[in-house]
């Protein structure tokens, strides 16, 4: 069987009206050349032809099964993120589309199908978390494909790329049939069979009406119609392929799980190396929102003190009243300006992916106070960091208070920027000079921007001491 891609190279590079010479011009048509090539490169053809079928074979498929399902079915490519034995993510809201009691076919690629029934679907951040049931088995890291087995929905993997390609090859298709009717009509033989022979190739995608699919479509959805009448594009339910981090000196936007970014309604390539920004020239302690961007056909970052709001046309958050900018994090430069990104202060925030980070500070050393009532016993112990406002922020404390007086009470609360208070204990203080352990734990959801938690204390009578060393520890996400 003649190769498929070595029949494009020889028709598209080789055969040829020019005057034939074995040696240095083996390609030739005239001076009959077209005696030893005509019928190759027809034959050529036929394999490109061949190729072309080839190629359409899983939009064929997809089309007839179609039939018998009903009028349409929706394919989205890349979509699937395994997570664990029972749960895998989905990029977009499909509380609807797979809400529980949903029975499923997932594929796991080599390590066979299993099948199951949604328990739970829950969307956060953007990004919706199937639970399955399964009747055997569980999923794997090599779950690629699932299948709504009620309303026949399915997920396929790199399924836009395939019809890419085949549109391509449907255009090399023609040109290469093109060459060989030329030189059917340079050899004098007529152009009957060899255009046959171009019709057929050319048209074996046509069938199906698929048109070229253009390279900036790369990475959109496709429905494919039953009646292979042809097919819609949409746009996939990855709006963010990506994470914002602090690199070095400069925040940098990476790939994460794919490598796609809606930017003005479209999906943009986010570039291999990331995409980085600077902090030159932005205010210290000031929030700012970071925000992906075209620029002359390149991707950038830009901070701005604009908020955010959603892009009605798809849901992606974007600058408030540009939708030209999507949103990608938020950061709050520090003197010099700098960004940093540390267990004191964490202020490089991912809109995108993101991931729990924790915060831990103490005292330096001991330090006292008089107060009868709640103060901030001193603010180095202050854990800094930038909020979303839809996430639980954790806090934990434990000190160890040295009541100066007898009989007298010690008490140590945790308490955010704001003054509300998160947790607290208290305790007696049986001698002088005694040591008690106070401890604290406690959650809250801070609002959207800058806040901190920081430890308060006081004391009946007399003083009470914060020995060095004593810990504040919190977990966020971002």
């Amino acid at each position: 069987m003649v190769d498929f891609s070595d029949a494009i190279t020889r028709c598209a590079n080789k055969y040829n009206g020019d005057p034939y010479d074995s040696t240095t011009n083996p390609g030739g048509m005239d001076n009959d050349g077209h005696v030893f090539n005509f019928i190759p490169a027809l034959q050529d053809v036929a394999a490109i032809g061949k190729g072309v079928v080839e190629q359409t074979s899983l939009i064929l498929a997809a089309a007839n099964q179609q039939e018998a399902w009903g009028p349409s079915f929706t394919t989205v490519a890349g979509s699937i993120t395994f997570l664990d034995a029972t749960h895998f993510t989905l990029a977009g809201d499909y509380t609807s589309a797979l809400p529980a009691g949903k029975h499923l076919t997932c594929d796991c690629g080599a390590d066979g199908f299993r099948y199951g029934v949604i328990t739970a679907s829950v969307l956060a951040n953007g990004v919706t978390t199937i639970t399955v049931s399964l009747d055997s088995g569980a999923l794997t890291s090599n779950l690629k494909q699932v299948k709504d087995m009620d309303d026949q929905t399915i997920w396929l993997v790199d399924f836009v790329a395939s019809v890419s390609e085949v549109a391509g090859y449907t255009a090399q298709a023609q040109t290469a049939a093109g060459v060989a009717t030329e030189a059917a009509t340079a050899a004098g033989l007529g152009k009957t069979g060899a255009e046959a022979a171009r019709d057929e190739a050319a048209n074996y995608a046509a069938g199906l009406h698929i048109s070229p699919v253009a390279a900036i479509n790369a990475g959109q959805s496709l429905t494919v119609k039953g009646d292979g009448t042809g097919y819609d594009l949409g746009y996939l339910r990855l709006a963010g392929e990506c994470r914002l981090t602090k690199n070095g000196s400069n925040l940098l936007l990476s790939r994460l799980n794919g490598r796609r970014l809606i930017i003005d309604d479209v999906a943009q390539i986010i570039p291999s190396a990331g995409v980085s920004l600077a902090p030159t020239g932005l205010t210290a302690a000031t929030n700012y929102y970071i925000y992906a961007a075209m620029m002359a056909g390149a991707m950038v970052l830009e901070a701005s003190t604009t908020g955010h709001s959603q892009d009605p046309r798809n849901g992606v958050e974007v600058k408030t009243g540009d939708p030209t900018r999507t949103l990608v994090g938020m950061a709050r430069p520090i003197a010099g300006p700098a960004w940093t990104d540390s267990a004191t202060q964490r202020f490089v925030l991912s809109w995108f992916n993101r991931r729990g980070m924790l915060l831990s500070n103490a005292f330096s050393t001991s330090r006292s106070t008089t107060s009868t009532t709640l103060v901030e016993i001193n603010s180095e112990v202050r854990c800094e960091f930038l909020s979303w406002g839809d996430d639980t922020v954790s806090v934990s404390s434990a000190v160890v208070v040295q009541g100066s007086l007898a009989s007298s009470v010690v008490g140590s609360a945790v308490r955010t920027g704001s003054g509300a208070q998160v947790s607290a204990a208290y305790a007696n203080v049986p001698g002088a000079t005694y040591d008690v352990n106070l401890s604290n734990n406690g959650f809250y959801v801070p609002s959207e921007g800058y806040d901190y938690i920081t430890i308060y204390g006081w004391v009946s009578q007399g003083t009470g001491t914060w020995l060095n060393g004593q810990n504040l520890i919190a977990r966020i996400v971002g």
